[in-house]
C-alpha cells in the first residue's frame, strides 16, 4: 500500500542549548517544495525575548512507519529551511526545505526533553 504524504528525509537537529549539541528524531526535516502554502504568506511570527523564529503553523497529522500508523497528534511546521539541520552542517540534507516537530515540543535545558528523541525516523510519512 502507498501512504501519501510528506517523507521524513533527515532527523538530526542542532541545539541552541548547552550539550548535547544535537538531537536525533526530535525534529524532522523534509522537502516542502510539494506543499507551497504549508505556512501561508502573512502567518504571524512568534515573538520570544531574544529569539527570531520564522512563521509556523499547527496541523493535526498521522505519522506512518512502514505503512502503519505509529502516532497521531499535532505537529508544528516551519515552511523554510533552518540553519539548525545538524549536526552543525548547513549542507546536510540539501533537499530539506522545511521542518516539523510534535507539539508541544517541550523546552528543556539541556535538550532534549525526556522521551523527545527518536520519535521520527528517516522514511516516516506524515
Amino acid at each position: 500500500a502507498h501512504v501519501p504524504g510528506l517523507e521524513v528525509k533527515w532527523t538530526i537537529h542542532t541545539n541552541m542549548d548547552p550539550e548535547p549539541w544535537y538531537t536525533e528524531g526530535e525534529y524532522f526535516h523534509f522537502d516542502g517544495t510539494s506543499i507551497p502554502d504549508l505556512v501561508p504568506p502573512g502567518t504571524e511570527t512568534p515573538v520570544l525575548p531574544g529569539k527570531r523564529l520564522p512563521p509556523s503553523v499547527l496541523r493535526y497529522c498521522l505519522q506512518f512507519r512502514n505503512d502503519v500508523v505509529v502516532w497521531m497528534g499535532v505537529v508544528r511546521f516551519w515552511g523554510e529551511r533552518t540553519i539548525l539541520i545538524g549536526p552543525e552542517d548547513f549542507f546536510a540534507c540539501p533537499e530539506c526545505t522545511a521542518t516539523g516537530v510534535r507539539e508541544p515540543p517541550g523546552v528543556c535545558v539541556p535538550a532534549p526533553c525526556p522521551g523527545a528523541e527518536f520519535r521520527w525516523r528517516i522514511g516516516d510519512k506524515v
